[in-house]
């Protein structure tokens, strides 16, 4: 759960990381300053600080909560309903990066832009998480 959760406040900052340094040029042909980049990420990227927070909400919940002696809601329970809510999260904030980038920055393949840059964002995820995982 620690894990997820830095992965998705990590994700942002690589996100702008990725599509500031690495789409720089087709930025300057489409004449879209960096701010711009900012504002879509930090737009689309609001849907993980809800996760968070329902996350956290329904583990106090589950908490102060007991039916019969027992926890309202299972820990393996509680981590599957995690994993599914931040892959949902996760294809949410790509569609609204997506989307920001399609209709307020005019890019004209928005969405191969913010495809790859996903796709290199979660494989230095997973690469630097099994560095830390392996240490």
């Amino acid at each position: 759960m620690v894990i997820l959760s830095l992965c998705l406040i990590a994700w942002p900052w690589i996100n702008v990381i990725v599509l500031r340094f690495l789409f720089g040029q087709s930025m300057r042909r489409a004449k879209v300053r960096s701010t711009h980049v900012v504002r879509c990420v930090v737009y689309s990227h609001d849907l993980s600080f809800w996760w968070g927070l329902s996350m956290m909400g329904v583990a106090v919940i589950s908490i102060w909560i007991h039916v019969d002696g027992k926890a309202l809601i299972e820990t393996r329970l509680f981590l599957r309903l995690a994993r599914y809510a931040a892959i949902l999260c996760a294809v949410g904030i790509s569609y609204r990066l997506w989307q920001g980038y399609r209709l307020y920055m005019g890019f004209d393949w928005a969405w191969a832009t913010i495809l790859s840059a996903q796709i290199i964002i979660f494989l230095s995820l997973g690469v630097l998480l099994i560095f830390w995982l392996g240490n």
